[in-house]
């Protein structure tokens, strides 16, 4: 079985109640839960959540829903721990899953495509995860520090004037997308592995060059760029 698991916490610091948030029409959760069935690959879509108030709209939008325990639903609670748990209710459910595909409920604009074309790169190499990336927007190699006012490189060892094609393209997760082996995901983490290690060693990127498709609503600015973005796009094709 693939199964999308989009888990969504009641709790938000920087945008209160975002997940139900109205945007262009619609609660924010709502353009995960249609991109996930409109993508048309998976068996089960299923809303994680610690809040019965999410859970009753994900309901009413046709995906399964399943109570968070408290303890997986803090400001310190792992990704990972929430995403097995899911696992675990379908394996007693007697239909273990055998690809997780996590989309963060924030993240309203996404394609379905590249859900599909994730998977499809999932099943059909050996890598133990893909995940979507956005290119960064600028040389990281500039990055800087600024401590108590004094600039220095972020990075050591870099040269301090370089030909704009000598540096490397350089990526970032996007949020949008992270497909993973069940296999993967439910190992027991080691010791001194990363935050990420259930994504497994052999990671695979999946580039999305458009940067609105990756755009987190962690705040009130991220809101009102994907409210006006969504609204345009309406607008486009009512024309």
């Amino acid at each position: 079985m693939i199964l999308a698991i989009i888990p969504a916490r009641g709790g938000s610091k920087g945008l209160p109640g975002k997940h139900l948030k109205r945007l262009a029409g619609k609660p924010v959760i709502q353009y995960t839960i249609e991109a996930a069935r409109n993508s048309k690959c998976f068996d089960k879509v299923v809303v994680s959540s610690d809040s019965d108030d999410i859970l009753s709209v994900a309901k009413s939008l046709g995906s399964d829903v399943l109570k968070r325990p408290s303890e997986l639903a803090t400001d310190q609670s792992n990704i990972d721990d929430a995403l097995k748990h899911v696992v675990e209710t379908y394996d007693r459910l007697n239909i273990p899953p055998s690809i997780v595909v996590w989309l963060q409920p924030n993240v309203p604009i996404r394609h379905p495509k590249h859900i599909k074309l994730i998977v499809n790169e999932l099943l059909t190499t050996n890598a133990d995860s893909v995940v979507s990336i956005s290119p960064v927007r600028f040389p990281i190699e500039k990055a800087m520090r600024c401590d108590n006012g004094r600039l220095s490189p972020f990075f050591d060892n870099i040269a301090e004037k370089m030909n704009r094609q000598q540096y490397r393209s350089s990526y970032v997760t996007n949020g949008s997308v992270y497909a993973i082996r069940r296999e993967t995901l439910m190992k027991e983490k080691a010791p001194g592995d990363p935050y990420d290690y259930f994504r497994g060693r052999e990671k695979k990127g999946y580039i999305i060059e458009d940067p609105k498709y990756g755009i987190e609503i962690n705040d009130a600015f991220d809101y009102h760029l994907c409210e006006f973005l969504l609204t345009q796009e309406s607008d486009e094709e009512s024309q």
